[in-house]
């Protein structure tokens, strides 16, 4: 259901979820940090309701400002629900964001979208869950989507921690086709695709299939150039 302002709150066609029986590699964090000094191109502490981001709520999940962050809640089982700030196409960029994930389920997923493609539904996407499982994936509309690391499957690395109350994370998208995961300053993996090379930016939330609730909060989201 898309928000107001049409930036928002759409379900796709998702890949292996975070609770499935897919086999997960341990792998730990490479030592290597983003570049401290970019520029910026666009920010958002969501102190401002009327910034742009997607929201609304309907039966199954809600967007909405909330006390300087963007609140997600989910109330289906296995439920993608994503929302977009603007409709402006970036590339070559590093993004990052606080992410809480409150009381979710060690099952729910949460990232960062972006070269999202006009169909919506197309688009690259990073995840993490609170037992630290990630993947950087490929969404394409109509399709399920393919999970671009270990085999299209989820992850485990012991440099995402289990159960924190907050994460940092940030991923990269170069035109090049290189997308890359931060978890807390540490570099997790990159991988290269080269379907697509810029599009809109995101937030999202992946609800366990097991469980028909998520919360998960958003502030202080931050797109800086990496050329």
């Amino acid at each position: 259901m898309p928000g107001p302002d049409g930036h928002g709150l759409r379900r796709l066609v998702a890949g292996p979820s975070p609770g499935s029986d897919g086999t997960s590699t341990t792998t730990p964090g490479i030592t290597e940090t983003p570049e401290a000094t970019r520029t910026i191109i666009f920010q958002d502490d969501f102190t401002n309701s009327a910034s742009g981001w997607g929201n609304g709520s309907d039966i199954d999940r809600s967007v909405a400002y909330m006390q300087s962050m963007l609140e997600f809640k989910v109330f289906a089982a296995g439920d993608f629900v994503f929302s977009t700030p603007n409709d402006t196409d970036y590339t070559d960029v590093h993004m990052e964001v606080s992410i809480a994930p409150n009381d979710s389920n060690s099952d729910t997923a949460f990232g960062i979208l972006c070269d999202q493609q006009t169909d919506s539904n197309s688009f690259y996407y990073a995840a993490i869950t609170s037992l630290g499982k990630y993947t950087l994936a490929k969404a394409v509309a109509k399709k399920p989507d393919y999970f671009l690391t270990s085999n299209d499957s989820w992850t485990i690395s012991t440099a995402i921690p289990a159960h924190q109350a907050s994460y940092a994370l940030g991923m990269d998208c170069g035109s090049d086709g290189t997308l890359t995961l931060y978890v807390n300053g540490i570099r997790i993996n990159s991988i290269a695709d080269s379907t697509y090379a810029k599009g809109h930016v995101g937030l999202f939330v992946w609800s366990s299939p097991h469980v028909n609730a998520a919360d998960v909060n958003f502030s202080n989201f931050k797109i800086t150039s990496i050329r």
